[in-house]
């Protein structure tokens, strides 16, 4: 008879172990990127509540520009003949704002790289005689 274990037939493995270890690592990190995710949920409504109300403040900044440019383009006029309005320009460091840049050309199908100039010559497949 033969009392020692054959060592050719290993013994199954028992992986239910190492099988939830694993998924509980993995639940783990799921359940942190839950927790990240809905703090970042809350972060975007408040800063959608934020911009909301920073809305109307921009609304009125912009009412304000409006009204203020054209008194600023005035005064900064006058300022180059009265000594007052000049004052005023150097106090408060009005500066003449940048010309508005026009907007670029359109672009239509005959103004592209590929069209030819108006004053282009023709293009010819046959070549000039020789004299």
């Amino acid at each position: 008879m033969n009392t020692k274990p054959d060592k050719s037939d290993p013994a199954p493995h028992n992986l239910f172990g190492v099988l939830l270890a694993v998924f509980a690592v993995l639940a783990l990190d799921s359940g942190f990127h839950l927790f990240d995710l809905i703090q970042q949920r809350g972060q975007l409504d408040q800063a959608r509540l934020a911009q909301a109300q920073n809305f109307g403040q921009l609304a009125q900044g912009r009412q304000a520009h409006a009204r203020l440019e054209p008194l600023c383009l005035d005064l900064l006029q006058i300022a180059t003949t009265n000594a007052a309005a000049k004052r005023i320009v150097q106090e408060f460091n009005i500066q003449g704002g940048p010309k508005p840049v026009p907007a670029p050309p359109a672009i239509s199908p005959t103004n592209t790289l590929l069209s030819a100039p108006s004053n282009a010559a023709p293009v010819s497949s046959n070549p000039p005689a020789a004299p």
